[in-house]
């Protein structure tokens, strides 16, 4: 009975596949006149690697390997599991695919995935946490858990350390390149992949309303993105003249016409380069940005956003979430800076683009892609059965997000409402291959919220981060000692 389910599943999930490529290339065919093509280039590349048809590198892992059915147990975070781990097939895109990725992986290996959740998010994180601390030999093969966690786990020395276990890939597309970024005492004890449903559906980006910008006789700035030159300061430019007092209370509103909204504002703190936590590059180990020569840049970054976010009418920057989609769905912002879940709120039509966040400058030699806290990091339990085992499915997950669930995520949910041609596919995976996850802001727990003194200076229209950061710097840094010296212990055991 499971297998002829099974069957039925991934059959499913092959017509769902035949139907968005009918519909691909039926919209090819529509945009050829235009553009002149719209599916992916292929890779023609003679570098030795494997890609698949549609030109996505492929994963090493042995084509043979195969487990013989053994089960493999994930703590998972429950809050998460419809985009990680969906129980049936629902006939909702979204999820069904991510249903019939998990199918891919278990036949490829031949595993049996068994997904045991727990509450784990912000604010149920220490449930998750004694869950995960408490278990015995052998309970958890892996663990995916909320953003915040994965450091409190490798602190007290329940991960494995990921450095050599076999089958993982960290150099590949489908890992973020802050995995091997922030190693250090020759440890990773976990993992973010570029393209799992909730690392895209996480990140931040920068909507843009194409109606809007063409009567303000302004170009599509698609075309600067590709060429690496939208910046900052463009933003900026392209953002005036377009504020409307529409409820006539002579302050800026939740009601009122603009020419940038920034609902998620730490994205352009990251979008521009700038970190709370980087590697030193001749000690090998984390040290706060503000303690070093990121500093005075940083303090001259925010006091100028602080005057154009907070003293100009060219842009809002909203206490709150609440009601900011009705920016998107009423067109009343030119640019709309926030996550990529928002997608969600347009209208099915293309009026609205979708970009990277800029950089400060041209001289910043690649984009950089932040995202908010709720997302998947992965880990391997100390104890596991078999960490080769567990280093394979996870490599699998990451690679299969990649190529299987990722575009078709792009082909169904964000394709038919702002992506008009091949730049569309560009500039997504733009977007989700410069994913950069800040050491520190994973350690917020143990650190503080450092971002925090960044978004509470655009709320209060003042520069807080030298202030705050002369007030509790010193024992941040005293925080950030004890982290690494328990880090350096949990590697040694």
């Amino acid at each position: 009975m499971k297998n002829k389910k099974r069957i039925l599943s991934l059959l499913l999930g092959v017509i769902m596949l035949l139907a968005v490529l009918l519909n691909t290339v039926g919209c090819a065919a529509e945009e050829e006149e235009e553009t002149g093509e719209y599916s992916r280039e292929i890779s023609t590349a003679d570098d030795g690697l494997r890609y698949d048809e549609k030109g996505y590198l492929m994963d090493d892992i042995p084509e043979d390997l195969n487990y013989d059915g053994k089960e493999v147990n994930i703590l998972a975070c429950k809050e998460m599991s419809a985009t990680v781990c969906p129980e049936e097939i629902q006939n909702v895109v979204l999820f069904d695919t991510v249903y019939n990725r998990n199918l891919i992986i278990q036949d490829r290996l031949g595993v049996k995935l068994n997904w045991v959740l727990v509450e784990g998010v912000s604010s149920t994180m220490d449930t998750f946490i004694q869950a995960a601390s408490n278990a015995g030999e052998g309970d958890y093969d892996l663990i995916c858990a909320y953003s915040l966690v994965p450091t409190v786990l490798a602190m007290n020395g329940y991960l494995e350390n990921l450095n050599n276990v076999e089958h993982l890939a960290f150099d590949k597309p489908w890992w973020s390149k802050s995995v091997l970024e922030n190693r250090f005492h020759d440890t990773i004890f976990f993992s973010e992949t570029t393209s799992s449903t909730p690392v895209l559906r996480q990140m931040f980006v920068t909507y843009y309303n194409r109606q809007m910008l063409a009567e303000h006789k302004i170009e599509d700035p698609e075309q600067l993105v590709i060429d690496g030159d939208w910046t900052i300061e463009l933003m900026k430019k392209y953002s005036k003249n377009f504020y409307q007092d529409i409820d006539g209370n002579q302050r800026k509103s939740l009601k009122d016409v603009y020419g940038m909204v920034v609902v998620m504002s730490e994205s352009f703190f990251y979008g521009c380069g700038f970190n709370v936590v980087r590697v030193n590059q001749n000690t090998g180990l984390p040290e706060f940005c503000a303690a070093g020569d990121d500093y005075m840049p940083m303090a001259y970054f925010v006091s100028d956003m602080v005057s154009w976010l907070c003293q100009t009418n060219d842009a809002y920057c909203p206490s709150t979430a609440a009601g900011c989609t009705d920016f998107l769905t009423e067109n009343r912002t030119a640019f709309y800076v926030s996550q990529l879940t928002e997608v969600d709120q347009m209208p099915d039509v293309k009026n609205w683009g979708a970009l990277p966040m800029p950089k400060l400058n041209t001289d910043q030699e690649n984009y950089v892609t932040a995202s908010g806290s709720a997302f998947d990091v992965w880990c391997i339990r100390k104890g596991a059965q078999d960490t080769a085992m567990s280093g394979a499915v996870l490599e699998c997950y990451a690679s299969e997000s990649y190529r299987y669930s990722a575009p078709l995520y792009y082909e169904e949910s964000l394709s038919p409402r702002y992506s008009n041609n091949m730049n569309g596919i560009k500039i997504f995976e733009l977007i989700r291959n410069n994913l950069e996850v800040d050491f520190g802001r994973l350690s917020m727990k143990q650190l503080g919220n450092f971002h925090e003194f960044v978004k509470n200076s655009y709320m209060s229209g003042n520069n807080l981060l030298m202030q705050e950061w002369a007030t509790n710097g010193k024992s941040m840094q005293r925080k950030l000692t004890s982290l690494l010296e328990a880090y350096e212990a949990a590697g040694k055991k």
